[in-house]
């Protein structure tokens, strides 16, 4: 036998061996394996046990006010003498807020503030300018206010809110890693299911403060997505679950 044919065969063989070692794992190596992955498992399953995850409905809402804003205007056609407030300047209640002249009237007379708060205008007060009846010339905006969101829930997911209920209020004219979100408590629920579902009323214990420590400003119109904690439930029935 020729050395090259000799060098074949010990490279052949050694292939052979080579590949029984692979295709055949030791013992050991598979029994250790097993068992590191049923610890994991087991650990895992452990874990899940403990760990809760929350639960949510989502659904839109709006912000309003136990005071609103209230709305200054005239019960006659007449004409703006003189303005006595200006815009952001806080009245109290029977503060002088501007002379006018009714149409059907003789003289002027003096319109009084009906209550607290600053006023908002919604343009600017010129004198001498036309008065409309029932015309707006600008708001006063109470100091102190609650704020609640106002929200409606279907028929098929009404059974799973309650009284007490935690909500996160995100609110998208302001981004949530900047501000952070609104915190709410369910406080009522209708009991009547309308076109729109069913109303459930949000209090803002922190009013209109983020979580971030934040203000954010009341407009007429504020909304966003309500995020409705239904419950905690164990992280291992969701694995389950998917099984």
């Amino acid at each position: 036998m020729s050395a090259n044919n000799e060098l074949k065969d010990i490279s052949l063989l050694r292939s052979k061996e080579i590949d029984e070692v692979i295709g055949r794992p030791p013992h050991w190596l598979v029994q250790w394996g097993i068992t590191v992955f049923f610890i994991i498992l087991v650990l895992v399953l452990f874990l899940s046990y403990f760990i809760k995850y929350p639960e949510t409905i989502n659904v839109p809402f709006t912000i309003a006010a136990n005071k609103p804003l209230l709305p200054v205007d005239v019960n006659t056609n007449g004409q703006l003498i003189k303005a006595l407030v200006k815009e952001g300047q806080y009245v109290h209640k029977n503060d002088p807020l501007f002379y006018w002249k009714p149409d059907m009237q003789d003289g002027q007379q003096v319109f009084i503030s009906p209550s607290d708060g600053t006023i908002n205008f919604i343009a600017p007060l010129i004198n001498g300018q036309i008065l409309s009846k029932d015309q707006v010339l600008f708001f006063i905006v109470p100091i102190v206010r609650n704020y609640y969101a106002s929200l409606y829930i279907s028929g098929t997911e009404i059974k799973e809110i309650k009284i007490g209920q935690h909500v996160l209020l995100d609110l998208p004219q302001y981004q949530r890693q900047e501000y952070g979100y609104v915190n709410g408590t369910i406080n009522y629920i209708s009991a009547i299911n309308t076109i729109n579902g069913y109303y459930v009323k949000v209090i803002l214990p922190d009013g209109l403060k983020s979580v971030m420590d934040k203000n954010i400003p009341f407009t007429d119109g504020l909304r966003g997505t309500a995020e409705i904690i239904k419950n905690k439930r164990r992280l291992i029935y969701k694995f389950i679950g998917k099984l």
